[in-house]
């Protein structure tokens, strides 16, 4: 069974959600005033495919200075990242495939702080 998005088509609005085996038309949503899109199913992050490890200073450094600076600045307002970087300084040991470490970065790259590119890299082992 699918989950089922209707928008109305004259401003995009979503009005309703259903889960069927296929999009059902009804009066008030029919399909020439109501898109019924199936919603996407949830992608998994990749984790990457060879794991690293550092010592906790060994992974700090591999973020430019800018990057920690900027990231630390941020940390005072947003408990997100404070959280991520507080379990990070709490560890000895920060490994790439981490479900924890996973999230976390995701959220650096949600948030603008670094790109995927630079996540890609910091959690690689060059």
């Amino acid at each position: 069974m699918s989950t089922y998005i209707v928008t109305r088509k004259s401003d995009g609005a979503e009005v309703y959600r259903y889960g069927s085996e296929a999009p059902i038309e009804w009066v008030g949503m029919g399909f020439a005033t109501h898109d019924h899109t199936a919603e996407p199913d949830p992608v998994e992050p990749a984790l990457p495919t060879q794991a690293y490890e550092w010592p906790r200073l060994d992974f700090l450094r591999r973020f430019t200075m800018a990057e920690r600076i900027a990231i630390r600045a941020a940390r005072v307002t947003d408990p997100i990242l404070n959280d991520f970087f507080s379990l990070l300084e709490s560890a000895d040991n920060v490994r790439s495939a981490n479900a924890d470490t996973q999230a976390g970065m995701g959220y650096l790259v949600q948030q603008g702080h670094i790109t995927a590119t630079r996540r890609d890299e910091i959690l690689g082992g060059a």
